[in-house]
């Protein structure tokens, strides 16, 4: 980018300005302090590139102004644009107005539509945004050292802005939710495949018993139509049947009531039978009672006794189980103390690792000891040579600066012979002009006095007398033509004789005369011959300076060459004390492994005796368990023995009423016998007349119970005939839905293969965005290292170079951390930044901050042809003037335009050009001085 005019209308003191600096490539902005050097170089690109500066907008309005104008044309890539924003307050929030051009032949197109378009628009063409144009291209006042002075976060950030790194992020995150959708999608379809795969193997087994299903309801069907009339043949059957039992339908009630009498009586006698028996088992069981009772007490002792024996073994488990548990927590907490030891150890014996290959490095720097200072003492010459080479450079450039001047002073001679002779032909043609002229008059002379001799010969006839003629005017005036005729002869004739070129045009024929003089000068000057001679001369000096700047790049390789071994000089005395560092270092951490050694031993015992002791416990609580185990069968013994003995203590109060009781059951006994006999006689009649009937009835009752059966399988068979009619259609449903579920599970296997593959692309995608701006940063560094150096190359005497150090080491802890670090070096090694003199830290911050446009400008594509520098000179010394003026002269010949705005004097002359900044009580205006 490079700017070509700056137009401003009622910005800050600038009523009305256009600033050209189409022809301008380095110059001085000067003037009195609040002129508006800084407002107009400054403050007023940036307002209209983005809509702020170091003010607010608003407050630069030229005072007693309700509307300002703020209009850029700069070129980028070959091509014109122009900028044009606009702000009024007329209304109460103000209206601005922003327009982007570009030249299309000799028309301004616009290529914007609306404020937000315009600056998005403005932005992309410069590659930056306000503070990124402000770090790189525009040094403002007191800013030159914003990035060297910057903390090492910040200045990754800035190169972040300049390489638009941020851009990368954003498409890491969609990557990764693309990743993240694909994942979250792969799985729901996952599981709706198993789930559609399962339904879709059922297909062959539904088919099958569709088959079976299909075959029992046929056979369903046939058992159904057999069943149906064998049911019709027992319903003929069992009417006949019923028929014949109506008839002997009132003997089952005789015999019913004998029956009940006879078994009243049998119940009657079976209980006076069992109370005999009864009262008889205890008579008979005396003894066994009594024998009983004896042996319950001694079973309840018994008990009491093993009860509190099972309460102290209760005591003892719980004691011993507490023992248990917290020795099982003692010995968990050794494995966690053994991991912890050995993951220290771990961490010992990786830094361990570090610290010899930190040994190893720094004992290869010290076996190149000899290497390193024959490289230092090849570098001393080099640079011998490169100042040589630098003084021939600068001579030959001289020697093409007189050799340029003087050819230039042949073709203003060229030029001037030119000019002469214009100025010839210009004179003779002036001359030409005037005789010509004079001669027009000597004919125009001619005719009047010709005209004047006849009106006095026609005055001389007028006829009246002498007194007449004193009074007429006529006559009068004859007289006076009369008296003047012989003067104006003379003159006329004095005319015609002095009729001569020098007479007639004498200042032109002097003209003429002086300007054929210096022709003939000229022309004896051979001004051709002499500029092709000087023509000759610049390309022999020119092929000169070109083996020169080939020799000294050489030369400068070389020193670069040399760097990677010179720049290990400081660190030979580092790594000296480093070795010796390590070697104690060492010697620490072996005690160290023995101390790590003995407690991981110690644990180990501890574990070990842990386990002793855990097994002791469970061997005791093994015994108290057994022991626990004996008592408690010893108990249950004695309690089911108390149950089998409470059956005899309870007959106990029986034995005295069972000798009663035997005699009148005996009487009762004998009654019921006779009784029984009787009735079991009329019963055997009445029986004998019944035998027929029970025959038809049992025939009856069994064809009714097999029709009732049949009816039952009949609604069986029809009811699974129709449960089976349904089954089949279920099963078509199902086989259906199995041959959609395949269907649906070939199209979702192809679906889950398009997004894994989705999933593949994008984490390729995502690991690409994450690693690309690494690579950018790792490629970038270097070529900002690279320019600011080539940009010290000609700025610096000293042989000054910076390096960028991305990682350094952390204090706390072992291992590197990363940062930003800017590292300066000049002949006599390497310095912190700030011990640098003020000339010195200005080349360096000057130097970087043209390395950072140039990254800036080749990231957005264009050319950086544009720095403008504010201020920030006057804190150096008489030297550091002289060479900031010697280093600013020569950084100017790598740029289409340089500004640097200053009041001090020494850097006024120090461009071929100065833009004056006076102010009026018509406003600021500015002049190009060259």
């Amino acid at each position: 980018m490079r700017l070509k005019k700056i137009l401003l209308h009622n910005f800050g003191w600038y009523k009305d300005a256009e600033i050209d600096l189409t022809d301008v490539q380095s110059a001085v902005v000067r003037g009195m302090n609040g002129t508006g050097k800084s407002t107009g170089f400054i403050d007023g690109p940036l307002a209209a590139f983005f809509g702020k500066c170091r003010a607010s907008i608003d407050e630069l309005m030229y005072p007693g102004a309700d509307d300002m104008a703020i209009g850029v044309i700069f070129e980028s890539n070959h091509q014109d644009y122009r900028v044009q924003r606009k702000r009024s307050l007329k209304t109460k929030r103000g209206k601005s107005e922003l327009q982007l051009d570009v030249l299309n032949g000799e028309q301004w197109v616009p290529m914007s539509d609306g404020i937000d378009d315009a600056q998005a628009k403005i932005i992309d063409l410069l590659g930056a945004d306000y503070e990124l144009f402000t770090s790189t291209c525009f040094f403002l006042q007191g800013e030159i050292d914003q990035f060297t002075k910057a903390l090492p976060s910040k200045r990754t950030a800035t190169l972040t802005e300049i390489l638009r790194l941020y851009q990368y992020k954003p498409l890491n995150l969609s990557a990764m939710r693309h990743v993240t959708v694909a994942e979250t999608k792969h799985g729901e379809k996952a599981e709706q495949l198993t789930i559609l795969e399962q339904a879709a193997s059922t297909v062959d087994s539904l088919e099958a018993r569709q088959t079976e299903v299909s075959a029992a309801l046929v056979d369903s069907t046939k058992a159904i139509e057999q069943l149906e009339t064998h049911q019709q043949s027992l319903t003929t059957l069992t009417a006949g049947l019923a028929a014949e039992l109506n008839q002997l339908a009132t003997i089952p009630g005789q015999i019913a009531d004998l029956d009940a009498k006879q078994v009243n009586i049998q119940s009657s006698r079976q209980s006076m039978v069992a109370r005999r028996e009864r009262a008889a088992k205890i008579l008979s069981e005396r003894a066994t009672i009594e024998a009983k009772v004896k042996e319950e007490r001694e079973k309840r002792d018994e008990i009491a006794q093993l009860d509190e024996v099972l309460v102290g073994i209760s005591g003892d488990v719980a004691a011993l189980t507490q023992q248990l548990a917290h020795e099982q927590e003692q010995l968990g907490v050794i494995p966690q103390q053994l991991a912890s030891l050995q993951a220290t150890l771990s961490i010992v014996r990786e830094q361990e690792k570090e610290l010899v290959a930190r040994r190893e490095r720094a004992a290869k720097i010290l076996s190149e000891r000899a290497t390193i200072e024959a490289k230092v003492k090849e570098e001393a010459g080099a640079k011998q040579l490169d100042a040589l080479l630098e003084r021939e450079r600068t001579t030959l450039s001289q020697d093409a600066t007189e050799l340029v001047v003087a050819l230039s002073e042949v073709r203003v001679q060229l030029s001037t012979g030119i000019e002469l002779e214009r100025l010839v032909v210009q004179a003779e043609t002036a001359v030409d002009r005037q005789v010509q002229l004079y001669v027009q008059e000597t004919a125009r002379l001619d005719m009047a006095l010709t005209d004047e001799k006849k009106r006095l010969e026609f005055l001389k006839t007028v006829p009246c007398g002498e007194d007449l003629q004193r009074r007429c005017p006529f006559t009068i005036q004859a007289v006076k033509i009369q008296e003047a005729l012989p003067a104006t002869e003379h003159a006329f004739q004095h005319r015609f004789i002095a009729d001569q070129r020098s007479a007639i045009a004498p200042e032109a024929c002097e003209a003429l005369r002086e300007a054929l003089v210096q022709q003939s000068t000229w022309k004896k000057l051979d001004c051709d011959t002499t500029a092709k001679k000087l023509e000759a001369s610049i390309q022999a000096v020119s092929a000169k300076q070109d083996n020169c700047e080939k020799r000294r790049a050489a030369n400068r390789d070389y020193l670069v060459s040399l760097f990677t071994f010179t720049a290990l000089m400081p660190e030979l005395a580092v790594a000296e004390r480093e070795v010796a560092s390590i070697d104690r270092d060492l010697v620490q951490r072996m005690h160290t492994y023995s101390e790590y050694g003995r407690e991981i031993e110690r644990l180990e015992l501890r574990a070990v005796e842990r386990k002793k002791v855990i097994l002791n416990v469970e061997a005791e609580l093994t015994l108290l368990a057994i022991r626990k185990e004996e008592c408690d069968t010893r108990q249950k013994d004695n309690r089911a023995a108390l149950v089998d003995i409470s059956r005899f203590t309870a007959l106990v109060p029986e034995l005295e009423s069972a000798e009663r009781e035997v005699i009148q059951v005996d009487a009762d006994l004998a009654r019921f016998s006779d009784d029984l006999s009787r009735i079991a006689s009329d019963i055997a009649k009445l029986e004998t007349c019944l035998a027929d009937r029970a025959r038809l009835t049992s025939e009856y009752d069994r064809l009714s119970s097999e029709f009732q059966q049949g009816q039952i399988y009949l609604t069986r068979l029809r009811s699974d005939s129709q449960t089976a009619t349904g089954r089949l259609k279920e099963l078509e449903m199902e086989i259906k839905s199995g041959q959609d579920a395949a269907r649906k599970a070939e199209t979702l296997r192809h679906e889950c293969a398009a997004l894994l593959t989705d999933k593949r692309h994008f984490q390729a995608l995502a690991t690409a965005y994450a690693q690309i701006p690494i690579l950018i940063m790792e490629t970038a560094i270097p070529l900002l290292e690279e320019e600011s150096n080539r940009i010290l190359d000609k700025i610096s005497t000293t042989g000054m170079r910076i390096r960028f150090d991305t990682q350094k080491a952390l204090k706390s802890r072992e291992g590197m951390m990363e940062t930003l670090e800017i590292i300066v070096r000049d002949f006599r090694g390497e310095r912190r930044y700030e011990l640098y003199s003020g000339a010195e830290k200005f080349k360096v911050d000057l130097a970087i901050r043209i390395g950072l446009s140039r990254l800036l400008a080749s990231r957005s594509g264009s050319r950086l042809q544009t720095v403008i520098i504010d201020e920030g000179f006057g804190c150096l010394d008489p030297d550091g003037i002289v060479q900031l003026r010697e280093s600013l002269v020569r950084l100017a010949e790598d740029f289409g335009l340089l500004l640097v705005i200053t009041h001090v004097e020494a850097l006024k002359d120090a461009f071929p050009s100065q833009l004056v900044v006076t102010s009026d009580a018509n406003g600021s205006h500015v002049e190009v001085v060259r």
